[in-house]
């Protein structure tokens, strides 16, 4: 999977860029603040 596929993935999980409302990284996390953390589906963030 190539990054722009992985990108489009993980903001479809987390509802949608609509629901974003800032994204930090560090080495090994990104770190969502969402508007409705119920649309995102966090079983599916934590496996990968």
């Amino acid at each position: 999977m190539n990054y722009d596929q992985l990108a489009k993935e993980i903001l479809s999980r987390v509802g949608s860029i609509e629901s974003v409302t800032s994204i930090v990284h560090c080495v090994t996390r990104l770190r969502f603040q969402l508007k409705d953390e119920g649309l995102s589906k966090t079983e599916w963030l934590r496996q990968e």
